[in-house]
């Protein structure tokens, strides 16, 4: 592939911050289970009274989670912009399907975390069956746009992108087959609330922080290889 804008720099930038927004995620998910923030099992079960106060005497932790999360989020527009332009010339349709679905997820995503963070910081100071009625109203609708934002991400943007890279070999096919195994599980575990034998699929979610650092690796190792030919244009150009 020849694209003039997808310099060493640009595809660096990108290998970096897919390596740093999967293993940010990664850790953040860590400190949200450490300290029992994230809320799915506790709606389930309805006992956010007792979630609310287990979560206030960890706080710290759980807010330093989120923010990990937030930051990870922030991350992935940068690696689906250039994972865009990497597909767009050799399969522009399905690249525009996965952008899109990083321009419609990633803010979505990051609106549900960021509305995560606010009801745990500004709900926790007085831990009662009313704040508890209220918080579950807001971790309801945090749940549903966290799992609406990580199928638009992971879904549809992966999903495309990563069947763009299959049909025209830009990425290995390893690295492809697994983007849109994911893409599938990840389409697979929002049928959890309906039968919770979809909720195997879960594991699409740590295959899917593992495919973001391995395709960081693979778009560094493709800046690598492209820098002595653009420095060879160069000095012909000069």
């Amino acid at each position: 592939m020849d694209n003039k804008f997808l310099t060493p720099p640009l595809l660096r930038l990108a290998g970096v911050a897919s390596i740093v927004s999967g293993l940010l995620f990664f850790f953040g998910v860590q400190l949200q289970m450490s300290s029992g923030w994230f809320p799915e099992v506790a709606l389930t079960d309805g006992e956010m009274t007792s979630w609310l106060a287990t979560v206030t005497a960890l706080r710290s932790t759980a807010l330093a989670g989120i923010g990990f999360s937030v930051a990870a989020i922030a991350l992935f527009i940068i690696v689906g912009l250039v994972v865009y332009r990497f597909l767009a010339d050799v399969q522009p349709t399905l690249a525009l399907l996965g952008i899109a679905g990083y321009l419609t997820g990633v803010p979505l995503a990051l609106v549900a975390f960021i509305f995560g963070f606010g009801a745990t910081w500004g709900l926790m100071d007085a831990a009662s069956a009313t704040e508890s009625a209220l918080l579950t109203a807001f971790m309801r609708s945090f749940l549903a746009m966290d799992d609406i934002g990580t199928f638009l991400i992971a879904g549809v943007g992966n999903g495309f992108f990563s069947l763009a890279a299959w049909r025209s070999r830009q990425l290995p096919r390893w690295l492809s087959g697994l983007g849109i195994a994911v893409a599938v599980l990840i389409a697979l575990v929002l049928f959890r609330y309906v039968a919770p034998v979809f909720g195997a699929a879960g594991i699409g979610y740590p295959l899917l922080l593992l495919w973001f650092v391995l395709l960081g690796v693979v778009l560094l190792r493709k800046a690598s290889a492209q820098e002595p030919s653009v420095q060879h244009a160069a000095m012909q150009a000069a």
